[in-house]
């Protein structure tokens, strides 16, 4: 009898190793947007430049507005689960174009909370309650394309996950946050 082994065959999908993609698409998320917060915390002019406006309240608390916050975000979180579809498994323009979308949307995420964080400091702390939920959607999203860019993969629990923990992200942003009075 074959002993069993806790790794899957090659080119077979697991919840482990989606799992270990998505922790290092969240430590490079993470890094990305610590390195940005260090810049602007050390040239306060960049920071200035993005986010003329200090942190306010913008949510008055109601579901619509929760509805809203999770229809966007699910439409980009979306995104690389979508480009996991099309790709199939198969190199091509589908899977370079998945490549270019996730660096680009994962970076511009990243990027832009490192900024806010660096010139705002624990001002802007109130109003990111919801931000490692939405950060666990992003790796989630990015693992799936990860994981799937070079063999089918389902798509049905990653998306699930991502929908919930968008909606999650969106509650907590609209109903925890500083409200407009």
């Amino acid at each position: 009898m074959k002993a069993r082994t806790s790794r899957p065959a090659a080119g077979r999908w697991s919840f482990r190793s989606q799992l270990a993609a998505a922790g290092a698409v969240a430590v490079v998320l993470v890094a990305l947007a610590g390195l940005a917060a260090l810049v602007t915390a050390l040239i306060p002019a960049l920071g200035a430049s993005i986010f003329p406006v200090p942190p306010h309240p913008t949510f008055h608390g109601r579901p619509a507005e929760a509805l809203d916050v999770w229809l966007t975000n699910l439409a980009v979180l979306s995104v690389p689960i979508l480009f996991t579809g099309a790709a199939g498994g198969r190199p091509g323009p589908w899977r370079t174009a998945g490549d270019l979308v996730l660096v680009v949307v994962a970076s511009l995420n990243a990027l832009v909370v490192g900024v806010a964080l660096g010139h705002f400091g624990g001002r802007l702390l109130p109003y990111l309650p919801h931000l490692p939920i939405e950060a666990a959607a992003l790796a989630v999203s990015a693992s799936t394309w990860i994981s799937g860019r070079s063999q089918r993969v389902g798509l049905i629990r990653p998306f699930l996950a991502v929908a919930g923990l968008a909606a999650l992200g969106a509650a907590v942003e609209v109903f925890a946050t500083p409200r407009v009075s």
